[in-house]
């Protein structure tokens, strides 16, 4: 068997051998190597030494020989430098595991019996492992490997910072700069992982494992975010609703509704996010309902009322609320309560109550112009005229637009002001007299 192994350019029979080939045959370990190997960890390079076995310097040098026939490996895989001393006492073979992560310095030494690899790991301590083989290749692998954990570890930690970063900015509420640092985080952690893939799949699992912790803060950062932005269309939802705009709410309670599910699906557990989704639910039940209720509740008040001007503004509220819920969307997916028909009915006869309670408010102008130039007041019978006028005016704005049946009406009132009008220029002997 060669002295030093390359994994790539063979099978895997001296993973699993515990005695060496030939009609005398040796004993090499008390377990074959491959039990002492994770699961997803890959051997590149084996070597092997009959006595000399490996050297740990730190302080003092220990050195694990094996005992009798066994023998000692160096293996390197794609996540460490594994020592596995042959033994045949009551423990059975000594196992040394020196992570590349640990690992500062690596090269080899060679006189004319035997190379050496050496290692210099954290803590100071020194490793050692002769062979009658070259183990050049065996430390360029191992230098290869342990500046790609340097990278990848590097990269783990800049994750890190990233994503501490995030989590202040979401306390500060620089939502825009939490995403940017978050992905970052991301990207760095892929970067990370890219560099492991170049080793093999056990390097990629124990990176795995390092960026966990990295990961899960990671996604509770991104998950208080979202509840973040789901607070802020909540409140926006609430401040549209105040304003009249409902397609607008209803579109930031959606907007509310996925931040919250998504800040639950990242598993933020301590904020009351089942309390915001039935809230938000429950304030989309009542937007439903919201535009049609208001609509009502005006004309409700216009009817109610006993001052003129109380129920021309009623009506006229009214008027607006219906036309704003008849704007609404009302295609299939509806998302809002009522019948388009019915609205439209509602429409119409509001504003025939406008026109109505205009003209009515508008008559009792006239007659008061008439009786006040009776009386010999002229100015208090043009300023009657003027209030009469612009409630004529209104009132044929609104059936023009909304009530042509009523646009006959109103253009024959403003034609009676006119009539008036100069009626007063002719008494005062002025044609040119305006209202």
């Amino acid at each position: 068997m060669d002295r030093v192994i390359d994994r790539t350019a063979t099978d895997g029979a001296v993973l699993d051998r515990t005695e060496s080939d030939g009609v005398l045959g040796r004993s090499l370990l008390c377990s074959p190597l491959s039990t002492h190997l994770r699961e997803t960890e890959r051997a590149r390079y084996v070597a092997w030494n009959k006595k000399r076995g490996v050297t740990c310097i730190h302080g003092g040098p220990d050195t694990y020989t094996p005992s009798g026939s066994y023998r000692a490996f160096a293996v390197a895989t794609d996540t460490r430098l594994l020592f596995v001393v042959g033994g045949d006492g009551s423990d059975g073979d000594r196992v040394f595991s020196l992570p590349y992560s640990d690992v500062l310095t690596v090269e080899t030494t060679a006189n004319f019996l035997a190379s050496t690899l050496e290692l210099v790991a954290e803590g100071k301590q020194r490793w050692q492992f002769a062979c009658r083989g070259d183990l050049d290749p065996v430390a360029g692998y191992v230098d290869e490997a342990v500046q790609c954990w340097t990278r990848a570890e590097t990269l783990f930690d800049r994750a890190d910072d990233r994503v501490c970063e995030a989590r202040n900015a979401v306390e500060d509420g620089r939502l825009d700069t939490a995403v940017e640092a978050l992905d970052a985080a991301e990207t760095h952690l892929a970067d990370a992982r890219d560099h492991l893939g170049e080793l093999g799949p056990g390097a990629v699992a124990r990176g795995t494992a390092a960026a966990d912790d990295i990961e899960h803060d990671a996604a509770d950062t991104r998950g208080r975010l979202a509840a973040t932005r789901g607070a802020r269309a909540h409140e926006s939802a609430r401040t549209a609703w105040d304003d009249g705009e409902y397609a607008a709410a209803y579109d930031a309670y959606e907007r509310a509704r996925e931040a919250y599910q998504r800040a639950r699906s990242l598993g933020v557990s301590d904020l009351p996010l089942e309390e915001r989704l039935a809230t938000v639910d429950g304030e989309c039940e009542q937007l439903a309902r919201a535009p049609i209720e208001r609509a009502r509740e005006a004309a409700d008040a216009a009817r109610a009322a006993d001052d003129e001007q109380a129920t021309i503004e009623h009506w006229e509220t009214a008027l607006e609320r219906y036309r704003t819920a008849l704007a609404l969307d009302w295609g299939r997916d509806r998302r809002f309560d009522g019948d388009p028909e019915q609205l439209r009915t509602a429409v119409t006869d509001t504003a025939t109550a406008v026109v109505d309670a205009r003209r009515r408010v508008a008559q009792d102008r006239l007659d008061l112009s008439d009786w006040l130039a009776k009386s010999g007041d002229e100015e208090g019978a043009r300023a009657a005229l003027r209030e009469a006028r612009d409630h004529f005016e209104r009132a044929h704005e609104v059936a023009a637009e909304l009530v042509p049946d009523r646009r006959d009406r109103t253009t024959e009132d403003m034609a009676s002001v006119a009539e008036r009008v100069a009626r007063l220029d002719a008494d005062r002997g002025a044609s040119d007299t305006e209202v």
